[in-house]
């Protein structure tokens, strides 16, 4: 009776027993299920975060209510970036505006064109470099630095605003004036040389930034005059 109870027991063991490949099966849809968990817990937490990065800005808003908020995907979980377009004092929509934020801050695109030099450099330093490399995703190439790219979208911005803004200065002193004191001397000739072929008058104010944030871009790919 005994052998009899212990032979069904291995019978019933052996017929309860799975496959190599059930089992792998098994596995993956645990893993698949866990990795489904962890993504919706992310995405749950970066909801949250984004609701107060909205209410951080809104603050700042002329019209709170009007907000609407586009985020887009960055190379850093750490940094939020997106656009918000408000209306004005005139009721109407400004356009999108880019922003990055951190979670306790943010820095709004406020750039306007301008004839005055320091407030380009600032946003060039403050934002577009981050935008570029954060939120466009815009990895460097391999043995490429950042400070010397964020130096060689300075030059761009310099030569071409004064290039733009001095042109009553015959174009070989004005080369040797911002050759004098400075610390990129070929960037500036290199730059110099490239918008005088450009046929660019006093009214494109909003050249230098572009030109800067191109240049920049093209650094961090490894194109350079350097």
């Amino acid at each position: 009776m005994h052998k009899l109870i212990l032979v069904c027991l291995i019978i019933g063991l052996i017929g309860c027993g799975k496959s190599q490949e059930e089992i792998k099966l098994e596995k993956e849809a645990q893993a698949k299920a866990l990795e489904q968990e962890k993504l919706k817990k992310i995405k749950q937490e970066r909801s949250i975060q984004e609701n107060k990065i909205k209410e951080l800005i809104k603050n700042d808003l002329l019209d709170p209510e009007s907000a609407m908020f586009k985020f887009r995907s960055t190379s850093d979980s750490k940094i939020y970036c997106g656009t918000v377009n408000s209306k004005n004092t005139f009721g109407g929509y400004v356009g999108d505006k880019r922003f990055f934020s951190w979670g306790d801050g943010y820095f709004m695109d406020d750039y306007q064109p301008s004839n005055d030099i320091f407030p380009q450099m600032m946003h060039v330093l403050r934002f577009e470099e981050t935008w570029i490399t954060k939120c466009e995703g815009v990895k460097p190439k391999d043995g490429v630095d950042l400070k010397e790219c964020a130096n060689y979208a300075e030059a761009a911005l310099t030569t071409s605003y004064y290039y733009i803004n001095n042109q009553d200065i015959h174009f070989n002193d004005l080369k040797r004036i911002l050759l004098k004191d400075s610390k990129y001397p070929k960037h500036i000739s290199n730059f110099l040389d490239a918008v005088r072929k450009l046929n660019l008058s006093s009214t494109d104010q909003d050249f230098p930034m572009k030109y800067a944030i191109v240049q920049y871009g093209s650094c961090l790919e490894g194109n350079t005059s350097y």
